[in-house]
């Protein structure tokens, strides 16, 4: 039987031994052995010398092994595998240790920054070396010292360390950048409690914020059933035991709290928050913004999609009959916002910071209501003339979108970030031949130069997330290529928030290694717009054929005479609209064309990728039109 803690156990009072130790004595040397609070959850794992404690193993852990270390083997590992696991006597091991805490670790140790809602960053400890310097306040504190060796604990104290400039020191509201969604998500809270709205599907991050500021998140709210990404709101309010709000009209099948027009929570009552719902329908029928309030007065709202930097959420995206009377009710709703909101409040919107769901792009990344009055297509406008421009300026809608809204109102399941299975040059063979996708995740120059014929090349450094989910048919198997485990880590995170959610298997290192003995590497050209204008010098008539792979929008500002249109999003089933010959393909900037240049090599077409922005094109000579 699973040894247990007494009742009466505490550091001063630790549990008599039970027993002779059947641990190896150089594991016995490095336990502590003492009864902290919190407990700790391994203080001498072997293979990391002696007084390694758990916040040492974490930075001496690569970030991927480290983040499925903690989260599969140590949260909510039973009592007896942690002992085993650690090399730890039964009952000296305690793996319950708070889940905000056990992620605050990882943050300690390895996270990104996180950016305070004024422009701040706010940078985290450095990664950890050696017992923590205890002259500094941060989120650890020594809790012991034995003979056996020192044993360093999580601490759960509020502290005030990580203030951003410009927020009273009584509240504190953070943003959690989603860059590759063009999206924000964010945290608020004062001294020991906070929300979160808008979390992201991957919301590790968010709880390791939560862990940097030293707060319980209590309450989780969705301004609306996203439909460009998955959002990580059910599992975060699993996780973490908060409350989870969400507008009462949304139709959704899980349990949460039912939040209406004026609904006022509390936040946290020792600062006075608390989060007020304003109805503002429009970009979905039942959105609804939040008001942060301290001590009653308004000092920041939470738009969602309704009221964007100088411009809204699109109201498109739920079914074509709605699109216009949304569109109505969006200039309604930012009026609103408008009116009953004074001219300091900030403006903090989840979309427009490249995401689809922006009706524009929001230029700058701070902003008030004040602002907004004198900025925004929606305040400046009667809303005949708002709405008919409007719905003139909608661009294409990803088609993966499709599938966000289902998956966000069914519930999503829990992401898996853990590594997929190696593949190794037969596997990724085979799978080709299958008709399954191969996706090389390198930079287009590395590309170009050398790959897998057959593969296809979506940069992780670029829109992964937006352009692989859009193309790739549903569902449809996917083998990753990397060039390191890192940038395969990354690319797993960017896939889980669209749905994505575990590669069929996965290689990284060199493309040589990615092909059978004897196979060559494909490759094709890569050029400028001063290449092709000197290519159809020379052959005036006789050149090759120029495709723009840019959407119809940016196509309709000027295009190269006689280039054949056929969007990236749509390129992968009209190939055989091409016409023959060498194609040089270009989009704005060159990413675009790299992904389209990589599809039509691998359907065996001779293909030069314009590496170039388009505004060089008419410089270089090129005749540039316009619809």
């Amino acid at each position: 039987m699973r040894s247990r803690e007494p009742a009466w156990a505490s550091p001063d009072n630790p549990p008599r031994a039970r027993g002779p130790s059947r641990v190896p004595a150089r594991s016995r040397a490095r336990h502590c052995g003492n009864w902290c609070r919190p407990r700790c959850a391994a203080s001498g794992l072997p293979g990391f010398g002696d007084g390694v404690a758990l916040l040492d193993l974490l930075a001496a852990l690569p970030g991927a092994r480290r983040e499925a270390f903690v989260l599969s083997r140590l949260m909510g590992l039973p009592c007896a595998e942690a002992a085993e696991l650690s090399e730890c006597p039964v009952g000296t091991v305690r793996s319950r240790v708070a889940r905000a805490t056990l992620v605050g670790l990882l943050a300690e140790a390895d996270a990104p920054a996180v950016r305070g809602h004024v422009g701040t960053r706010i940078q985290p400890p450095s990664r950890a070396t050696g017992p923590p310097d205890l002259s500094v306040p941060r989120p650890f504190e020594q809790l012991s010292n034995t003979p056996g060796g020192t044993c360093y604990c999580p601490s759960y104290t509020p502290r005030g360390n990580f203030r951003s400039e410009g927020v009273p020191d009584v509240f504190f509201v953070d943003t959690i950048e989603v860059a590759g969604l063009g999206n924000r998500s964010y945290l608020a809270g004062g001294e020991r409690e906070a929300v979160v709205i808008d979390p992201p599907r991957d919301v590790d991050q968010v709880i390791a914020a939560a862990a940097r500021r030293g707060v319980r998140i209590a309450h989780v709210v969705e301004t609306h059933v996203h439909n460009d990404y998955v959002t990580g709101g059910p599992e975060l309010a699993r996780l973490t035991g908060a409350a989870y709000l969400v507008p009462a009209g949304a139709r959704v099948f899980f349990e949460r709290t039912p939040v209406r027009d004026g609904d006022r929570t509390v936040v946290d009552a020792g600062a006075g928050l608390a989060l007020r719902a304003l109805a503002t329908p429009g970009h979905t029928p039942h959105h609804t913004s939040y008001v942060l309030e301290e001590a009653g007065a308004a000092v920041a709202v939470f738009t969602g999609g309704s009221l964007l930097i100088g411009t809204v959420g699109r109201p498109d995206l739920v079914e074509p009959r709605l699109t216009e009377d949304l569109a109505r009710a969006q200039h309604a709703s930012a009026r609103r916002l408008a009116d009953e909101l004074p001219d300091e409040t900030a403006v903090l919107p989840t979309h427009g910071f490249g995401s689809f769901c922006s009706a524009g792009r929001a230029e700058g990344g701070a902003t008030t209501i004040g602002k907004e009055k004198s900025a925004n297509e929606a305040l400046g406008r009667d809303v005949d003339t708002f709405v008919a421009d409007l719905l003139a300026g909608l661009d294409e809608v990803p088609a993966y979108y499709a599938h966000m809204g289902p998956a966000n109102a069914a519930g999503p399941a829990p992401v898996d970030l853990t590594p997929p299975a190696v593949a190794d040059a037969d596997e990724i063979a085979a799978r080709l031949a299958a008709g399954e996708w191969v996706v090389d995740l390198r930079n287009r120059v590395a590309f170009a130069e050398g790959h897998v014929a057959g593969s296809f090349n979506f940069e992780a450094e670029g829109q992964l997330a937006t352009y692989l989910a859009w193309l790739i048919p549903w569902g449809k198997p996917v083998t990753l290529l990397a060039e390191s485990a890192g940038q395969l880590a990354a690319a797993q995170r960017e896939l889980v928030r669209v749905g994505v959610d575990r590669p069929a298997a996965a290689a990284t290192g060199e493309p040589s290694a990615w092909v059978r003995g004897g196979e060559p590497l494909a490759a094709f050209r890569r050029a400028t717009f001063a290449d092709l204008a000197d290519l159809v010098g020379r052959h005036p008539g006789d050149g090759p054929v120029v495709l723009d792979v840019r959407r119809a929008s940016e196509r309709a500002g000027g295009f190269i005479e006689g280039s054949v249109h056929i969007p990236v999003h749509a390129l992968h089933g009209r190939l055989g609209e091409i016409p023959a010959g060498e194609v040089w393909v270009h989009c704005a900037g060159g990413m675009r064309a790299a992904i389209a240049a990589s599809l039509l090599d691998a359907a065996g077409r001779e293909v030069v990728a314009v590496d170039d922005a388009f505004t060089a094109a008419e410089k270089a000579g090129l005749t540039v039109r316009t619809v």
